[in-house]
C-alpha cells in the first residue's frame, strides 16, 4: 500500500511539473496538438469574417443557411451509421446480403444527393448575401483551413463549404452570441413631423409652441428635428408638447407621454407618436372655450 501511494505521489508531482512548465493556458488539462490546430482555424476564419465587415444581419442569414445545410449533411451521416450497424450485425448468407444491402445504399445515395443539391443552392444564396470582396475573403479563408481535410487543393465553393461545415457552424454561432452579449450603440432621433390646428373656438390668434424632451425645451413653429443623441441598450424619453395663446394672461395647454425605445440589432426602426394639446381660454367673454392642436412626432432608433 505504501509503495502504491508513493508511486501515485510521484506521478502527481510529474504532472504538476509538466503543467507548470508549459506556457499554454489550459481550462481542463493540457491543450492537444489537435485542439491548437482547430483553434487556429477558428482564429483564421474569424479574422476573415471581421475583415469582410459582415453585419449582424449577414451573419445571422449565413448561420441559418449553414445550419440548414448541416441538418441535411447529418441526415447523410445517420444513413451511413445505419449501414454500418447493419454490416456489423449481418450474419446471413452471401446471396441474401446483396438484396438486404440495397435499401441502405439507396438511402445513402439519396441523402448524398440532397447534400449536393443543398450545397449548390447555399452557394447561390451566399453570392446574393455577400459583396464580391466579402465573398473573396471568406473563400480564401475556407481554402486555408481546408488544408488537411481534403485530398487536394480545391477551387470548388461547394466542396470548400462542405469540408468546413462544422467549423463554420461553430464559429458563426460563437460570433453571433458574442455580439449579442455586447451593449449595442444606437442613435435616437425625434422629429416633429406636423403641427396642425384641429379647431379654435375663439381662444385667440397669437400662438407659440414648444416641445420638451426629458425636460429640455425647444421652441417650434412647424416640422423640425427636436432631439438626437447616442444611447446603449434602451432609452426612455418623456415627450411633452406645449401650446400657448399669448394674452396678457397667457392660455397654456400641454400633453405628454413617456416612451421607451430599444437599440435595434440590424436596421433602423421608427415609431410614430401623436399628442393632442387642448388650450382653454381662462378669462374674458370667451372664458371656457377651447382650441385643439395636434403634434405628430417620428421617433427613430438606428444602430451605429
Amino acid at each position: 500500500m505504501l509503495k502504491r501511494a508513493l508511486l501515485g505521489f510521484v506521478l502527481v508531482i510529474i504532472l504538476l511539473s509538466t503543467a507548470q512548465g508549459s506556457n499554454v493556458p489550459t481550462q481542463a488539462g493540457l491543450v492537444t496538438q489537435k485542439d491548437a490546430a482547430e483553434l487556429q482555424d477558428e482564429i483564421h476564419l474569424l479574422r476573415a469574417i471581421n475583415l469582410a465587415g459582415l453585419s449582424i444581419d449577414q451573419l445571422q442569414r449565413i448561420q441559418a443557411l449553414v445550419s440548414d445545410l448541416r441538418t441535411t449533411y447529418i441526415a447523410q451521416v445517420e444513413a451511413q451509421l445505419e449501414l454500418k450497424d447493419f454490416l456489423l450485425q449481418w450474419q446471413g448468407s452471401r446471396d441474401d446480403f446483396e438484396k438486404a444491402l440495397e435499401p441502405f445504399e439507396r438511402k445513402i445515395q439519396e441523402a448524398h444527393q440532397a447534400v449536393i443539391e443543398k450545397g449548390e443552392a447555399a452557394i447561390e444564396q451566399l453570392k446574393d448575401m455577400l459583396s464580391y470582396r466579402q465573398g473573396e475573403l471568406l473563400f480564401e479563408a475556407l481554402k486555408e483551413v481546408a488544408v488537411g481535410k481534403m485530398t487536394g487543393p480545391s477551387t470548388d465553393l461547394k466542396e470548400l463549404l462542405l469540408a468546413n461545415l462544422e467549423l463554420l457552424y461553430r464559429v458563426l454561432n460563437e460570433k453571433i452570441q458574442a455580439i449579442g452579449s455586447l451593449p449595442r450603440n444606437c442613435t435616437a432621433t425625434v422629429n416633429l413631423t406636423a403641427l396642425d390646428l384641429v379647431y379654435n373656438d375663439s381662444v385667440g390668434n397669437d400662438w407659440s409652441f414648444a416641445v420638451e424632451i426629458n425636460d429640455a425645451r425647444i421652441a417650434v413653429s412647424g416640422p423640425t428635428q427636436i432631439f438626437q443623441d447616442q444611447f446603449e441598450g434602451t432609452l426612455e424619453l418623456k415627450i411633452r408638447a406645449i401650446a400657448q395663446e399669448n394674452d396678457s394672461v397667457p392660455d397654456v395647454g400641454s400633453s405628454s407621454e413617456t416612451i421607451t425605445i430599444e437599440c435595434p440589432e440590424t436596421q433602423q426602426v421608427e415609431e410614430m407618436l401623436t399628442l393632442e394639446v387642448r388650450v382653454r381660454e381662462n378669462r374674458g367673454r370667451y372664458a371656457g372655450n377651447t382650441a385643439l392642436w395636434r403634434f405628430d412626432f417620428s421617433i427613430k432608433a438606428e444602430p451605429k
